[in-house]
């Protein structure tokens, strides 16, 4: 199957397409750093070149597209607050739009990345029926799902929406808080006092999701990406400095965090964070690798000393 990824030099991305080059498809994919583009073509995929906020330079490359994944979204500055949303509503507004009015009827599924932060605080599970009330930073994901919505009930667009967890791994926000620090002997930061549950999800798990979203399209689908058990942030990162021998982690206070991270980013990691995957099970047939943060953070620090 043709496939077409928009930022596919990213954490996800790049893993994503990996795994269904392993299947058999072809994969195209949007970047927009010059330097990404030799690590791409070496790994098997077709990089375009381009910004997500002008469509017209790439958007060609979507016409023959079987199945599209949309993981594009503007680089997260240090401290991000309400500029930085406005400018991801007008430029995910924009993409979606352009993509939107030039996928062809060949295309059999459409996959729009959203997040469980799209549910608001509260320790309670939420399922994919619990009505929205999106943290300010995760604005941009309920505007994507509406848009994907409107076309699969307008135009019969094959959408789906994926509400990721917290992803686990070497990249991505995990990567940059967490996973880094560990792997230059620093000690890793816990946010407030660690006790707020997360739902999260191993990258294996996460990719595993994409791959059965372009095998086996369920349009109109909306499904959590999240594994078994939620678990308390400083537990998890606790639990990665003990396999990968770090220094012990250390509490941020919340005032502290919020004044460093800015409220934004203080809202959506001191507050739980909660989603069940009985959909994800069920309907969508993932088969859950790591079923917990138990399994799979020893299995991602012993990736990580391999890589090393």
């Amino acid at each position: 199957m043709r496939c077409f990824i928009t930022g596919v030099s990213g954490f996800i991305g790049f893993a994503t397409a990996k795994q269904l080059i392993a299947h058999g498809h072809e994969v195209t994919g949007l970047m927009s750093s010059r330097p990404h583009f030799n690590p791409l073509k070496a790994a098997g995929i077709k990089p375009v070149l381009g910004d997500m906020r002008h469509p017209h330079e790439w958007i060609d490359a979507l016409h023959s597209a079987e199945a599209v994944i949309h993981l594009a979204t503007l680089p997260l500055p240090s401290r991000p607050g309400m500029h930085y949303v406005k400018r991801l509503l007008i430029a995910q507004e924009l993409i979606l739009t352009a993509m939107l009015d030039t996928v062809s009827d060949s295309c059999k599924s459409f996959v729009c990345t959203s997040a469980v932060s799209i549910y608001g605080s509260g320790s309670n599970e939420k399922t994919e029926e619990t009505p929205i009330s999106p943290y300010r930073i995760a604005q941009p994901f309920a505007l994507c799902e509406k848009l994907v919505q409107r076309a699969v009930k307008d135009k019969g667009l094959p959408g789906m929406m994926l509400r990721l967890g917290g992803v686990y791994g070497n990249g991505g926000v995990f990567g940059k808080f967490w996973t880094e620090p560990m792997l230059k002997g620093k000690r890793a930061g816990i946010p407030g006092n660690g006790k707020q549950l997360f739902s999260f999800v191993h990258i294996d798990d996460c990719v595993q999701a994409f791959v059965r979203c372009v095998e086996n399209p369920i349009p109109g689908g909306v499904f959590n990406i999240v594994d078994n058990e939620p678990a308390p942030v400083g537990e998890v990162i606790q639990s990665l400095a003990n396999e990968m021998k770090s220094p012990r982690p250390f509490h941020i206070p919340s005032f502290l965090f919020r004044l460093a991270a800015g409220p934004l980013v203080g809202e959506l990691l001191l507050n739980d964070k909660v989603a069940g995957n009985n959909k994800m099970v069920s309907q969508l047939g993932v088969k859950l690798k790591y079923p917990t943060y138990r399994e799979g953070i020893p299995a991602l620090a012993g990736t990580l000393r391999n890589s090393t």
